[in-house]
């Protein structure tokens, strides 16, 4: 190999390639269900509140600017005209300062209109990401116990 050629680390960067170095751990991990079959759960029940907590923000958030793009357009629409009526010669269109206001209190109110559904539509979809697959509502809680008592065992053991 020359020493003229780019190393690796910089041919990426000029691709806008990111190489992760650092290992990014499962968010789930394999349990045994009652049937004897691996099913994939939270480690525990604070990391299923966190991962849900952050679907819920990353979910509402692209909701939200989905719902603005829309509501952007129909602002346009709303304000200005159709599309077709504001190529003709002969159209009189409003001044760009009174466009612009009623653009901006049509996306506010339509906003405000579609915050709801997209706190709502989060917390359903999120919900329903971090639910307990069927077989493992009973066999985590005997995991658990089957762990404490192991630990009494050997905290009795050693006294």
């Amino acid at each position: 190999m020359s020493t003229d050629e780019p190393d690796l680390e910089q041919q990426c960067s000029e691709l806008g390639i990111t190489i992760w170095k650092q290992r990014i751990h499962p968010v789930r991990v394999p349990h045994k269900a009652r049937d004897g079959s691996l099913l994939l759960d939270f480690p525990s029940e604070a990391a299923r509140q966190q991962f849900k907590q952050a679907c819920i923000h990353k979910v509402s958030s692209n909701c939200l600017d989905g719902a603005r793009s829309g509501c952007c357009l129909r602002a346009m629409d709303h304000c200005r005209g159709p599309a077709w009526l504001r190529w003709l010669p002969w159209n009189n269109s409003k001044p760009w300062a009174e466009l612009e206001a009623c653009e901006d209190r049509y996306v506010e109110a339509c906003m405000a209109a579609n915050a709801k559904g997209c706190t709502d539509h989060a917390e359903s979809f999120c919900t329903l990401v971090v639910a307990r697959p069927a077989g493992l509502e009973d066999t985590a809680d005997e995991a658990q116990q089957q762990q404490q008592q192991q630990q009494r065992r050997g905290n009795g053991s050693r006294k």
